[in-house]
């Protein structure tokens, strides 16, 4: 049980299966999110502005997540940051499946997905301690890196077929619905379980 060791953590078992169905439904929308561009314009050019104003946001507000993650309930940051999240990918996937696509809506939900990734990619790293507590930590990371890579194997090629057979509002759905999921079980965790660590008060006097 050494390498799994993270699984006897309530918590971390609940987010560990969420977030699979996130990674997955992540990776399915990143492809589909690339050919539905080249679909609207048949333009490189676009697809690097897209991409750029999806991942510029990281580059230069993460820090700022930082300091909310040090600030703020993690737990609660991360349902408003998936709920972002949610929001833009259904949005997309309405207007794609209602046929009102045009790509200034890819670009701004880009952009606003990018906004709340910037806030969630520091505060799930900092939350990892919270689940599982330091010890266990280490192990938690190695697992939620093999979490994302199954997303990265299983999500292309499960978003190329939902593309064939359905055109590319399907996987933004699914996304879409993955984060909600994600959400349900951030509800579903119990706060007791947590290790979290009490501030240190800023009032301490110097004796």
């Amino acid at each position: 049980m050494g390498a799994l060791r993270s699984f006897k953590h309530r918590n971390f078992k609940i987010l560990f299966s969420a977030n699979l169905l996130s990674n997955i439904g992540t990776w399915a929308q990143g492809v589909a999110q690339a050919w539905l561009i080249l679909e609207l314009t048949d333009s490189g050019t676009y697809l690097g502005i897209v991409t750029s104003l999806q991942f510029a946001p990281i580059l230069f507000f993460s820090i700022s997540g930082g300091k909310i993650a040090d600030k703020f309930n993690k737990r609660k940051v991360l349902m408003l940051t998936n709920l972002t999240a949610g929001i833009s990918a259904l949005s997309v996937a309405t207007l794609v499946l209602t046929d009102y696509i045009k790509i200034w809506h890819v670009m701004f939900f880009a952009f606003m997905l990018g906004m709340g990734n910037a806030i969630d990619a520091p505060v799930r790293q900092s939350f990892n301690v919270e689940v599982v507590g330091k010890q266990d930590l280490p192990n938690a990371v190695g697992l939620n890196s093999t979490n994302f890579n199954i997303g990265r194997l299983i999500g292309p090629g499960l978003s190329g077929l939902l593309i064939a057979a359905y055109g590319t509002g399907v996987s933004f759905l699914l996304n879409g619905i993955s984060y909600l999921i994600v959400i349900l079980a951030l509800l579903n965790i119990r706060e007791s379980e947590l290790f979290i660590e009490p501030r240190k008060s800023s009032s301490t006097k110097i004796r």
